[in-house]
């Protein structure tokens, strides 16, 4: 008997989706701009810019969407669980091997993202 395999599912989060749209606003960007930036459709970038706006996480200055503290703090809070995940399984990996430049520099690569 063959074992299906586990796939990932092809489909973002709504917590994915919005942290992108931060991300690409944050130096300021048009509805354009984001829309193709986060591969979304327009009905759902109106969907998602009207929602972020009304809370506080996006706001409109000169033509363009800036995100502003409290969608930097999302930004903050959002990305602290992946770093953690990187860590605890680089703690993991060094339970099991000696360190190497090759870690070093791969560990180096993870933790920039």
């Amino acid at each position: 008997m063959h074992e299906r395999p586990v796939l990932r599912s092809p489909y973002r989060s709504r917590m994915d989706i919005t942290a992108d749209i931060l991300k690409i606003a944050a130096p300021g960007a048009k509805k354009t701009r984001i829309m193709y930036g986060a591969n979304l459709s327009y009905k759902l970038l109106n969907t998602y810019i009207t929602r972020l706006t009304k809370e506080g996480l996006l706001a409109l200055r000169d033509d363009s969407y800036h995100t502003i503290t409290k969608g930097e703090m999302f930004l903050k809070n959002y990305q602290k669980p992946a770093q953690q995940e990187i860590s605890m399984n680089i703690k993991r990996k060094l339970r099991d091997k000696p360190i190497t430049s090759d870690f070093i520099e791969t560990y180096r690569k993870l933790v920039k993202c």
